[in-house]
């Protein structure tokens, strides 16, 4: 499940994903890429990645999420 926050809405990435695709829901996305980012980018520095380069392939990541997140299908 996704990180608990004081607002309403989705509550599993699932339901994240999915709404940021059909809706463009901006706060959807701003939870998954509070929670994804730094781990995107952790796991980057880890390959040998330096922060910089981590930092931007993984704001690149969460720029791909976003605009392709319509084609996220749940069932698969």
């Amino acid at each position: 499940p996704a990180p608990a926050r004081d607002t309403p809405g989705p509550v599993t990435f699932e339901d994240l994903i999915v709404a940021v695709g059909k809706g463009r829901n901006r706060d959807a996305f701003i939870r998954l890429f509070e929670y994804f980012a730094p781990r995107v980018k952790s796991f980057l520095m880890k390959s040998g990645m330096t922060p910089d380069q981590a930092e931007e392939l993984a704001q690149e990541t969460m720029l791909a999420v976003w605009q392709k997140a319509e084609g996220f299908d749940p069932r698969k």
